[in-house]
C-alpha cells in the first residue's frame, strides 16, 4: 500500500462518516490519519473536522487538544510558503486563515 493513498482514504472516510453522523467511525479515521502525519495535518480544516467529531462524542479534552494543535502550528499554516518551500496559492492561504479564525472561535 502507498502511504499517501491510505491518508487520502482515511480523510475521505472520515469526512464521509462525519457527514452521515457516524462520529465514532469518523473520529477513528481522523485518528488514523493523524498517526500518518505525527498529529499534524497538511490542511488545518482536518483538525476542525476531527474536533467536531470528538465534541459530538463528548470527548471535550481531546477536541480541545485538536484545536490547540492547529493553533500551535498557526505560523506554518499562515506562512506564504508550505513545508516544501513552495508558494501557497491564494485560495489555500485564505482557507488556512479561515480555519485559524474558526479555531479561535471554537475556543470562545
Amino acid at each position: 500500500r502507498h502511504p499517501g493513498h491510505e491518508a487520502e482514504i482515511a480523510l475521505a472516510l472520515g469526512r464521509h462518516f462525519r457527514a452521515k453522523g457516524a462520529y465514532r467511525q469518523a473520529a477513528e479515521e481522523f485518528a488514523a490519519l493523524a498517526e500518518t502525519g505525527n498529529g499534524r495535518f497538511d490542511d488545518p480544516r482536518i483538525h476542525l473536522d476531527y474536533t467536531a467529531c470528538l465534541s459530538e462524542l463528548g470527548d471535550l479534552p481531546a477536541a480541545s487538544r485538536q484545536v490547540y494543535l492547529l493553533l500551535a502550528n498557526e505560523d506554518s499554516y499562515l506562512a506564504p510558503r508550505d513545508r516544501n518551500g513552495l508558494t501557497r496559492p491564494a485560495d489555500e492561504v485564505a482557507r488556512n486563515q479561515q480555519a485559524v479564525q474558526d479555531a479561535y472561535l471554537t475556543l470562545g
